[in-house]
């Protein structure tokens, strides 16, 4: 097994967090989730480089997250050899929508795929074509002098790794 180098930043951004939009679909909308393949010029590095299939008139949902509430985290899980990751999204939605109560009742029984972009041009993918992921949500409505009204919606699955996906997010709806 080759390793490669750890090099600095040189002068490459690296700001930290996730943008304000995050995707979802339920894999019940996919004709076809792509798996990863492992990249050869980057030992260790997991990439989906062509882009999912739809059913026809299915896409990526989008959901908005409060400037600076959105984050990734990867935690290892497992025993001496048998280790994984367990990758975690988190972001706040604000409002007593509907809408967000509607889609808290109905994901938190569903399975998805879920891209997440960050500020520095790399789009994260939680959630495989055998290991889905799990999104929860938790409402707090705050107080009246203080706190955030709305929902905290997490992310969470397994994986070997970091997964990086470069296909194009085809968006809900969709032309048939």
């Amino acid at each position: 097994m080759d390793y490669s180098d750890l090099t600095g930043l040189q002068g490459q951004d690296n700001q930290g967090g996730l943008t304000q939009i995050i995707y979802y679909a339920p894999t019940s909308y996919f004709q076809v989730i792509q798996d990863f393949n492992p990249t050869p010029e980057i030992p260790g590095v997991l990439e989906i480089a062509t882009a999912h299939t739809f059913k026809s008139g299915k896409g990526f949902h989008t959901a908005y997250a409060t400037l600076d509430t959105a984050k990734m985290m990867m935690e290892l899980t497992g025993e001496r050899d048998g280790k994984g990751y367990a990758p975690k999204i988190e972001f706040f939605h604000p409002g007593t929508k509907k809408q967000a109560a509607g889609f808290a009742r109905q994901c938190k029984n569903d399975q998805f795929i879920v891209l997440a972009p960050n500020p520095n041009g790399y789009v994260f993918q939680v959630g495989t074509k055998n290991i889905f992921a799990e999104i929860s949500a938790k409402y707090d409505s705050g107080t009246l002098s203080s706190g955030r009204n709305g929902w905290t919606f997490e992310v969470n699955s397994y994986a070997n790794g970091m997964i990086f996906y470069d296909g194009n997010i085809v968006l809900y709806p969709t032309a048939p």
